[in-house]
């Protein structure tokens, strides 16, 4: 029996390591598990792993854009990763860190996920927090059920208020830093990594490059996740996506950079630059691979399942750079969006209600939304209103910086470009665009404008059927390059004064009496500005005292 012993465990011995632990769960299905839908939310940073130890947390991460738009599973960066170092266990969060303030979400699988995590890194022991480098209280770093599974489970926690040393953290199971962007010393990296390698867990909390303006000092090296990083295998990458709601962002516009796709980690994404109908094949051979196929100016991503339906990938291709060169030439090629980054098309599996697709880079549309695609382009030879409308918000959000929109006629600006490109292309409109102008001109009401979806750009039809196009393309081409300068427009007087005079410059028409009935403040100095001009001559209906 013992020579029978001996011989199993030699060959145990020549077996790869791959099949000894294949049973084994890896750190990220532990903290993973039981969690069918993982969501973390607010601004995400690009941190990227160094280290082929490393997992990420989750594998896509949701951006901040009015709220809820979602970035492709496996192609936006990872906002944490997490592995084993020495005899321990190493997490970095990267994303907002209120998503370890709990319940915030609704979400009873981020509320797992959290719960996994922490005691995944803890490892049965006590939770140490970092006080000296600026963070919150413990409380405020770990909170909502999180903080409350923690008292239960008879967790011990405590703060060190003084610099980091082998000392203070003897005995800890966990070292939580968070939400800090003061420096840390040569010595505490060496008591953490000390303290790692020998059985404990670290998780550091990032705040984001989105508030990385307000540091005392945003030099990326020598921000407290990267310096770990250098220990234990990550890198958080500077600027790559600022919240919208921060002042070094703007409401609606989620300022990311999108890499290369090929260039994120986790995930088997094939981007596809030469031969893109050779698609059709590669997601047939490997279907759990993520396929986009990439022209001059834009990258498409299909679910696998409908790449063999398109009549032809490059042709539909084609169309996207199209669109993209038609939407640019309406602001004189003065500003692409995103600084003339390609304009990225992907999908994305949702249930949420109350959206079908999202602007920004990339843009987002719901994973059925493909069969719409699809069909639209075999049947047709188009694409249809939505994707072509997207790309608009990119164009006055970004290029435009929005300082021609008043408010709430965001959607009608998106559709301007719409309008233009489907006249380019000969492709119909939308059916609730009024090529005779709306009703609305003869008995005006500014509230139902300015809340509705497509009054001003009726109203700014009767503009184009009577005058064309010129006037408008040398008004917004004049806005993109006031843009590229930097400049923002601030507050809806002034937005509105930009739109009614610059318009009139444009154009060489004064629209002053036309904007004014149709409800837009138009000043004394600005009626004083256009004096000059000869007068609009659509005619104006009396109205009613």
């Amino acid at each position: 029996m013992l020579r029978f012993h001996i011989c199993l465990l030699a060959l145990l011995c020549l077996l790869p390591a791959t099949a000894l632990a294949q049973d084994t769960p890896t750190p990220r299905e532990i903290v993973t598990a039981d969690c069918t839908l993982i969501s973390p939310f607010h601004v995400m940073s690009a941190t990227v792993s160094t280290s082929d130890v490393l997992q990420p947390i989750v594998w896509g991460s949701e951006l901040a854009s009015s709220g809820d738009t979602r970035g492709l599973q496996g192609t936006m960066p990872a906002p944490g990763w997490l592995g084993n170092y020495g005899s321990g266990r190493v997490a970095v969060w990267d994303g907002h860190p209120g998503f370890f303030t709990g319940g915030v979400d609704g979400r009873d699988d981020n509320d797992r996920l959290r719960i996994q995590l922490i005691d995944w890194l803890r490892d049965g022991g006590s939770v140490a927090f970092s006080r000296a480098h600026g963070e919150k209280p413990m409380g405020e770093v770990l909170g909502g059920m999180l903080w409350k599974h923690l008292q239960e489970a008879g967790s011990g926690t405590h703060e060190i208020s003084d610099a980091l040393t082998n000392d203070n953290l003897e005995g800890a199971g966990l070292l939580v830093l968070g939400s800090s962007w003061q420096r840390i010393s040569d010595s505490e990296l060496d008591a953490v990594e000390d303290f790692v390698l020998n059985g404990g867990g670290l998780l550091t909390i990032g705040i984001g490059w989105a508030y990385s303006g307000y540091a005392d000092d945003p030099d990326p090296a020598l921000y407290i996740p990267n310096r770990l990083g250098e220990r234990f295998g990550w890198q958080v990458q500077f600027s790559s996506i600022k919240d919208p709601g921060t002042p070094l962002g703007e409401a609606g516009n989620p300022a990311f950079k999108v890499l290369p796709l090929a260039d994120y980690r986790p995930g088997n994404i094939v981007v596809i630059s030469a031969d893109p109908d050779s698609v059709v094949q590669r997601s047939a051979d490997r279907p759990q691979d993520i396929y986009v196929v990439e022209g001059r100016y834009t990258g498409l991503c299909l679910p696998n399942d409908y790449w063999a339906q398109l009549d032809s990938v490059s042709g539909i291709l084609e169309l996207f750079d199209g669109m993209y060169l038609s939407h640019n030439e309406l602001i004189g090629n003065a500003n692409p969006p995103y600084n003339g980054a390609k304009q990225w098309f992907v999908p994305q599996v949702s249930d949420e209600p109350g959206w079908y697709m999202h602007s920004g880079n990339p843009v987002v549309y719901k994973a059925y939304a493909a069969k719409d695609i699809v069909k639209t382009y075999n049947e047709e030879g188009r694409l249809g209103w939505g994707i072509v409308h997207e790309l608009g918000h990119n164009m006055h959000i970004s290029s435009c910086g929005n300082n021609m929109v008043p408010d709430g006629t965001g959607e009608n600006w998106a559709n301007v470009w719409s309008v233009w490109t489907n006249n380019a292309f000969g492709w119909p409109q939308h059916e609730r665009y009024a090529r005779e102008g709306n009703p609305y001109h003869d008995n005006p009401d500014f509230a139902k404008l300015s809340s509705d979806n497509w009054i001003l750009l009726d109203c700014l039809d009767m503009i184009w059927q009577r005058y064309g196009w010129d006037g408008m393309q040398v008004f917004l081409t004049a806005v993109a390059k006031q843009r590229a300068t930097g400049e923002k427009v601030e507050g809806n007087e002034k937005r509105c004064r930009l739109l009614v005079e610059g318009m009139s410059q444009g154009y060489g028409i004064d629209f002053s009496d036309l904007f004014a009935h149709w409800g837009f403040p138009v000043s004394a100095e600005t009626r004083e500005k256009l004096s000059g001009y000869p007068k609009s001559d659509i005619e104006i209906p009396p109205q009613e005292d």
